[in-house]
């Protein structure tokens, strides 16, 4: 019964996926990680008996150990990539913002009013969030 819920879990998470890329929600780089989560979910179903040989080979007394560790070791990997992007955007964010203050701060010293415009509509996208 096992295999049979990781094979439909493995199918479902698989169109999700590919759904979410076709919609573009998820971007395909992304996706393709996701595609190789749902692609393990179903190698465990349809073909359990890979577990089970890469076990004997490995010398793990208990298979379905050897299963969770590796799922374990992949989920911390994509979250350590997660938080890097992640850590990468914040980073080029705060340089946009400074760079943006820096420019409205040269259009002030010129004097222009285009600056009053750019501060004030700023303001209001802000008041908007």
């Amino acid at each position: 019964m096992i295999p049979i819920i990781t094979s439909i879990i493995g199918v479902t998470v698989s169109a999700l996926i590919l759904m979410l890329i076709r919609r573009d929600q998820l971007e395909a780089s992304v996706g393709v990680a996701w595609i190789l989560v749902a692609a393990g979910f179903c190698l465990l179903g349809f073909a359990p008996f890979l577990v089970d040989s890469l076990a004997r080979l490995l010398n793990v007394a208990h298979a379905p150990s050897l299963a969770f560790s590796l799922s374990l070791g992949a989920i911390t990997l994509k979250l350590v990539y997660d938080d890097v992007q992640r850590s990468k955007s914040q980073i080029t964010n705060k340089r946009l913002v400074q760079r943006l203050a820096i420019l409205e701060t040269r259009l002030r010293e010129l004097g222009g009013s285009a600056s009053s415009d750019i501060g004030k509509d700023a303001h209001d996208q802000d008041d908007k969030a």
